[in-house]
């Protein structure tokens, strides 16, 4: 079975102050990327357990999403999680996808395949964001590379 997972831990903020409120933009945000993809996979055939940690618990979400994970006999993960940030002077923010595989007999993590579009953090790109054209590649990239192809068709 294949998990997808919405992850980013990020430091916790003091409830209501403007890095809480953007925060929980950032998180909403997520959730709808997370949301796309989800359907996304369901389309295309694959079965798949949504977790995610509530708002609240920001602070130790990829911790939670890797317990909740292993816990629950998934042997795939397809994990996102935002960024945002400067370089060279530019503000951007994007995504980090991973998908990892639990392998061997001690179920140990081993990261398959990232990617990590980016985006200048302009007014015309947030107003203008499109989950479904974000995740399009990296669905793309899961069908012709064939890791999740046991994760198709209908739970045991």
């Amino acid at each position: 079975m294949l998990s997808g997972g919405l992850g980013d831990d990020s430091p916790a903020s003091v409830p209501d102050s403007p890095e809480a409120q953007a925060a929980r933009v950032w998180y909403d945000l997520d959730l709808q990327v997370t949301a796309h993809l989800e359907r996304a996979l369901l389309d295309k055939g694959y079965r798949v357990q949504l977790f995610q940690a509530p708002f609240e618990a920001t602070p130790l979400q990829r911790q939670t999403i890797h317990r909740q994970w292993k816990a629950s006999g998934c042997d795939w993960l397809v994990q996102v999680a935002h960024t945002a940030g400067e370089e060279r002077g530019e503000a951007y923010f994007g995504y980090d996808f991973t998908v990892a595989a639990l392998r061997g007999p001690s179920r140990l993590v081993e990261s398959l395949y990232n990617l990590r579009p980016r985006f200048v953090r302009d007014r015309d790109n947030l107003l203008n964001f499109r989950a479904g054209e974000v995740i399009a590649p990296l669905v793309r990239e899961i069908q012709v590379r064939r890791w999740l192809e046991p994760a198709r068709g209908k739970a045991p």
